[in-house]
């Protein structure tokens, strides 16, 4: 999976969400979680868990992952 690819899953995720307040918070659970996954090396007890497998992550290098999360962040 390459990082376009996980941020079109989050972004289809968040789109689909219900509400504003969801959407908001599906997208900060989304930045908690792949900036937990960069510094530990993995992440549980969200709401919304990340929207594709986390050994996804694995394979995407941590340069990318930085990229992932800034692109959410500038969302």
């Amino acid at each position: 999976m390459s990082v376009f690819d996980a941020m079109i899953k989050i972004k289809n995720y968040i789109e689909h969400c219900p509400t504003e307040d969801m959407k908001i918070a599906a997208k900060k659970d989304f930045i908690d979680a792949i900036r937990e996954y960069i510094d530990v090396g993995y992440t549980w007890g969200r709401v919304h868990p990340l929207p594709f497998e986390l050994s996804m992550l694995s394979r995407i290098p941590k340069n990318e992952l930085l990229r992932l999360r800034k692109m959410l962040e500038n969302a």
